[in-house]
């Protein structure tokens, strides 16, 4: 499958479309292979030719994990044996070809069958969602790792009260010039406290512990979360990992625009990137338990674990997995599946935000107005 390596949550996000292609027209996801040309027409960028493998050039380390693939990460994606999935030639798309077609076009240019129509009917983000619930399942090292992390975070067990999951990124994101060149915003911790208070307001008995789960990457939203809990917590149980890696360092001291993306940080030797990359997936894992979701829909990190809380497993009567709309607020766009599309989108459906929207409105206050709200309780 085609991918595209850059930051984890964009090398994650970068497989889905590869991988909807592959089941519409019947081919067996093998491991990772580089783009093919980036140059030439959307008609061009369509076509399959012949691609050999290639080990992760920014997330693997031999030492920690042989096979240097996805498979460091996440279970295999086909049943075929280690070396047809990790050496086999298998067809590749054109670099951009993700960019230049949207979901609803590898729909309905595959083969009709009942994978076209189940597709279909399901909709972009049932599609979306269950697919990278299906890829996203972690390998033993990832596991091994999440399990590790939840023990030492003392991860509340089932029934519990309400749990929030709140990612705030900082970092090579936040640069003026990244700013510039993406539709994006970065806010301090504060700027996220109106939320967590609409969603406990909302969903959470009046005496019931309402934990919130901090993912972030920025040492600074950690030491602020760590304060607050110290004063008390402001209503909430903070739960955040001890070990943000991401140190941000600077080219030259004073400029903020010689803060390196995090690929360039990774090659220069800056930042672990397995390392990195294994800390990624155990945030995404830990934010789809939670509850509802406070964050960015700009994110890749968001968007993905947004998709995995809405697949829930065993339910439909036959045993497989259903997907629903947990509690949600995002503090920039509505939920996208998609390059090129305008802001702002239409939030998700059925339903605005919880029971009662004049609830929420009122918990949040003036800060309602730049806030999108969405989902209901499964």
């Amino acid at each position: 499958m085609t991918l595209r390596e850059a930051g984890w949550g964009s090398t994650l996000s970068s497989l889905a479309k590869p991988r909807l292609w592959a089941l519409l027209h019947g081919r067996t996801p093998l491991a990772a292979q580089p783009p093919a040309d980036l140059f030439g027409s959307r008609r061009a960028q369509s076509l399959t030719r012949p691609l050999p493998p290639v080990p992760l050039a920014l997330f693997a380390d031999a030492a920690r994990c042989a096979s240097r693939s996805l498979e460091c990460f996440l279970r295999p994606l086909s049943t075929c044996p280690a070396e047809l999935r990790l050496r086999g030639t298998a067809a590749g798309l054109g670099g951009r070809w993700s960019e230049l077609t949207a979901y609803d076009a590898i729909v309905d240019r595959a083969p009709p069958g009942p994978m076209v129509d189940a597709a279909r009917a399901a909709g972009r983000f049932s599609t979306g969602a269950l697919l990278l619930a299906d890829m996203l399942r972690p390998s033993a090292a990832a596991a091994a790792a999440l399990k590790a992390t939840r023990r030492a975070l003392e991860w509340p067990s089932r029934p519990r009260g309400l749990m929030i999951g709140l990612h705030v990124r900082g970092g090579d994101a936040c640069t003026p010039d990244a700013l510039s060149r993406h539709n994006r915003s970065c806010s301090d911790l504060d700027a996220y406290l109106p939320a967590l208070k609409a969603l406990k307001e909302t969903y959470a008995a009046a005496d019931a512990t309402v934990h919130v789960y901090l993912a972030t990457d920025s040492e600074r939203v950690a030491g602020a979360a760590r304060r607050l809990e110290r004063r008390g917590g402001d209503g909430f149980r903070w739960l955040l990992r001890s070990d943000v890696r991401r140190s941000w360092k600077r080219l030259r001291e004073r400029d903020i625009n010689s803060m390196p993306q995090i690929e360039q940080q990774i090659k220069l030797g800056m930042v672990d990137g397995y390392r990195d990359a294994l800390d990624a997936m155990v945030d995404v894992l830990l934010l789809a338990e939670c509850d509802a979701l406070v964050g960015k829909f700009s994110s890749n990190i968001d968007r993905i674990a947004y998709s995995l809380m809405s697949v829930r497993r065993g339910g439909g009567g036959g045993g497989g997995a259903r997907v629903c709309l947990p509690p949600y607020i995002s503090t920039d766009h509505p939920w996208c599946s998609d390059y090129s599309k305008k802001i702002p989108l239409t939030p998700l459906p059925p339903q605005p935000f919880g029971r009662d929207k004049a609830v929420v409105n009122a918990a949040m206050g003036r800060d309602a107005a730049t806030m999108v709200v969405g989902g209901f309780l499964c």
